[in-house]
């Protein structure tokens, strides 16, 4: 429909709605969709998560449809597309998607993500694309346009500054405006004025005192006046705080929270009612929404319809994993691994077996199947090569056991110290318990029958604990199982998990005051059969006298197939009980004795590879020992096949980290500089975060650098040039040919980095402004062309609040890595502009 019929069409709906008709448009009717106008024809307005697939349905009390038609194509996550730094594929990416979320009959799919990368203790880090602005911006904008090809609007997000999960419903963001302007909004202003994404969402956090759902400057000033953005902002869900400031600050809807007490539903109506709010204010926010629904053409029989599930969405989410997987270290060509010299093949650790698809808050969804790396594995080599398979490292730790009895206080009147267990005849613990018991420890195991005659989704539990001990002391609090839980202590969240569909472990270290008594509340809300919770800490030694066998038993397995194995493949890194919305990492470690395990299966059996799965970097003591490392992020339905077809030469490696990985988190710039906290954080790093803190002269460099990843074969760049055009449009194109100097088929990602000189205000050493992916035959070559525009030279000038193109001289690196830019070109005599 041209845009001066939807407008056309758009006031004419608006003159037709009565004032209760309109309110009822701002705000939702259930967990996922607001409200549409029956008299008018048209239908409520149908909101999915799903940045890397389309969530399961779920009922109005938030528990899942039982029997729904919702299984769909996992794809994989948003950093593992960043890692594949492919435009092309970001589109089709985006496409695949869209559809399914049409054949879902979704009007809005909450996706993509576009929060920086700060820091690698993000829990949602898995959901982004990666650090750097220029790279996240333009995967993203690709990915968007792919999704609004198929009549659903895509809808960017965390509008802004939604860098950590650490108390993300308030935690205030002090950020100056250079780095507001050149490092966290770019995503969003080029997801609006070049993908012309329909929907945008607010964040959880507040930035300079204000709450980012109702953010005047974020919403009202930048992106709705500044940037011209004519679609619809709407909140995260219960992201909402302030009815005034959500009518007035250019929120449009209201989503999540208490369904039946949301700010733009009564509250506003009666303000309109009473005069404290103009018709027109309302007015604004219904003609959005409209413009909305008439440009993915809502309840019009030529609406696409969408499909689901296809070969060709399959094929594209094995492309994704196949060009994500980052080679990070390949002694002596280590990898790929030769079937014909291996007749046993040792496969260890816990990210072999399992599935991570439902896993992560609220974009885990359900897939219609996901292959893991075992699987994957098995199918390539049949009965060719034997397969070994141990997890590896334990469940449990040794030194982990029940909290005493005697250090909990007694919950009834009978005097014995325990927990007090509730059981509810709800999908969460609310309203009045069917019954109550005192019980000596938290403990829920798998398969266990259900508490109460009724139907998993229907019923859960929760234990009630107060505890004290005699002297301080530094715990760590040990949760194990799966499903869907949350801890609190004195009402603080601990730690949480949704959707687990496997067992995992989570830790938190925290300090106890002696004689002070914390109050421990823990939740299980299981959604599927078989979910199971286990609650205790590991205290110091001479604290401790119970010891478990377990962790030995599993680590002599373990072991044993080493010893028996000509090569070792591990299959570690985090689970989605770590990378987790809500919830930020404890730590920078891998979990589990991980790295203890390595060292010694190092020790008996060298020819050892290290699949990494997960979403952020983690320290990697072990480096130094094995021969080759890969990161598999969480690769989607197609993963296990991808990651086999890697692992023994049936394609290449092709991808670049989306983010610098440092040795240590101090020296990620975030922490470095001690900005990283609860209630309010500053970001005093400003611009130099990335690998543009790692460039500065006195910081610490990556163990891995950003844009950084191995090949099977050997690229080589040669024949820069510039070619400067005639006119004002732009300042030059680069050109550069590419050649495959190996002996297979490959791809090589060629990056564009410019370096202002001298330049008048602190800015970066240099800064990425183009990229390219082009695969090769060996000896095949090509040449490339990479555009500058004027903006690639500018920064954020605060006096003129602007951008501003300094006079002078720049240079132009040409690289496959961001601290490896052989090729320099030169421009000169750049005059000074604003854009």
């Amino acid at each position: 429909m041209p845009p001066e019929s939807i407008e056309s069409q758009a006031e004419s709906l608006l003159a037709q709605m009565s004032l209760e008709e309109k309110v009822a448009f701002c705000h939702a009717n259930s967990p996922f969709c607001s409200n549409g106008c029956p008299r008018l024809g048209i239908s409520d307005f149908v909101y999915s998560d799903g940045p890397h697939g389309v969530r399961a349905e779920v009922a109005g009390d938030w528990s899942l449809v039982r029997d729904a038609d919702d299984a769909i194509t996992y794809f994989p996550v948003g950093i593992a597309l960043g890692a594949t730094w492919n435009k092309q594929l970001a589109h089709e990416f985006g496409q695949a998607l869209g559809a399914e979320a049409r054949a879902r009959g979704k009007d809005v799919i909450l996706g993509p993500g576009v929060n920086i990368v700060r820091t690698p203790l993000n829990g949602r880090n898995f959901e982004y694309i990666g650090e750097d602005p220029f790279h996240v911006a333009n995967t993203a904008t690709a990915a968007i346009q792919g999704i609004q090809e198929n009549d659903v609007a895509a809808c960017i997000k965390h509008f802004a500054l939604n860098n950590q999960e650490l108390d993300r419903m308030k935690v205030d963001v002090l950020c100056a405006d250079r780095p507001l302007r050149e490092i966290y909004l770019p995503a969003f202003e080029k997801g609006v004025k070049e993908g012309k994404v329909l929907t945008v969402m607010g964040a959880y956090n507040k930035f300079r005192g204000q709450h980012c759902c109702h953010h005047e400057l974020l919403l009202q000033k930048i992106l709705k006046q500044e940037w011209g953005f004519p679609g619809l902002v709407v909140s995260d869900w219960g992201g909402v705080h302030d009815g005034e400031e959500a009518a007035r600050n250019g929120l449009d809807v209201e989503m999540g929270g208490k369904i039946n007490n949301l700010f733009l539903d009564q509250p506003f109506l009666q303000g309109l009612r009473d005069g404290t709010y103009p018709e027109a204010l309302l007015d604004e926010k219904v003609r959005r929404i409209l413009r909305v629904m008439l440009t993915i053409g809502k309840d019009q029989h030529e609406r696409q319809t969408g499909v689901k599930n296809t070969a060709r969405h399959q094929k594209i989410a094995r492309q994704m994993a196949t060009e994500a997987f980052v080679l990070l270290q390949n002694e002596k060509n280590f990898l790929p691994l030769q079937e014909k010299k291996i007749k046993t093949l040792a496969v260890i650790g816990e990210n072999a077996t399992l599935r991570h698809a439902s896993g992560g808050g609220s974009s885990g969804i359900k897939a219609q199947y996901e292959i893991t790396p075992l699987e994957g594995l098995q199918e390539i080599l049949g009965d060719q090569v034997e397969i070994i398979h141990a997890k590896g490292y334990p469940s449990l730790p040794g030194n982990f056991t029940p909290i005493p009895t005697d250090l909990l206080e007694a919950p009834d009147v009978a005097g014995i110290g325990g927990w007090r267990k509730e059981i509810y005849a709800a999908r969460s613990p609310q309203g009045e318990p069917v019954s109550v018991e005192t019980v000596p420890e938290v403990s829920f195991p798998a398969n266990s029958p259900p508490p109460i005659d009724r139907p998993v989704g229907q019923w859960s539990i929760m234990w009630k604990g107060r505890i004290k001990v005699p002297e301080s002391e530094t715990v760590e609090w040990v949760i194990y199982g799966w499903d869907n839980w949350f801890v609190r202590i004195d009402g603080e969240p601990l730690a949480s998990v949704w959707n687990l569909t496997a067992p995992g472990l989570k830790k938190e270290t925290f300090t106890l005051e002696a004689n002070r008594t914390y109050e421990i509340s823990i939740a299980l809300n299981p959604r599927t059969e078989g979910a199971s919770l286990q609650f205790g800490w590991c205290r110091s030694a001479e604290k401790t006298t119970v010891s478990s066998t377990e962790d030995t038993d599993q680590t002599s397995e373990a072991l044993e197939a080493a010893r028996r194995a000509d090569a070792v493949l591990f299959f570690g890194g985090t689970t989605h009980m770590q990378d987790v919305e809500a919830m930020d990492r404890p730590n920078f470690d891998l979990p589990g004795g991980q790295n203890e395990l390595l060292d010694e299966l190092v020790s008996v059996n060298p020819n050892l590879a290290v699949v990494l799965l997960g979403g952020s970097a983690v320290r990697l003591p072990w480096q130094k020992k094995v021969p080759a490392i890969v990161q598999g992020w969480y690769p989607g339905s197609e993963g296990g096949r991808a990651l086999a077809d890697l692992l023994f030469g049936r394609t290449c490696p092709s991808g670049k980290l989306p983010f610098s990985w440092p040795a240590e988190l101090d020296h990620c710039a975030a922490h470095a500089k001690d900005a990283y906290r609860d209630e309010q954080v500053d970001y005093r790093e400003g611009l130099f975060t990335g690998y543009r803190w790692h460039d500065l002269p006195d910081s610490p460099k990556p163990l891995f650098p950003f844009g950084y990843g191995l090949s099977y074969t050997r690229f080589t760049l040669k024949d820069p040039s510039l070619e400067t055009p005639t006119g004002e449009d732009q300042p030059g194109k680069v050109k550069v040919t590419v050649q495959n100097t190996g002996d297979i088929a490959g791809a090589e990602v060629v990056q564009m980095y410019v370096a202002p000189q001298n330049p008048p205000v602190p800015r970066p050493g240099k800064e990425l402004k183009g990229f390219a992916k082009v695969f090769l035959q060996p000896g095949e070559s090509r040449q490339i062309t990479l555009p500058l525009q004027w903006r690639d030279l500018s920064y954020w000038d605060d006096q003129k609040n602007g951008w501003t193109v300094a006079p002078g001289t720049y240079q132009i690196l040409l690289g496959n890595r961001s601290d490896h830019c052989p090729l320099e070109l030169t421009l000169k005599d750049i005059p000074a502009r604003d854009c």
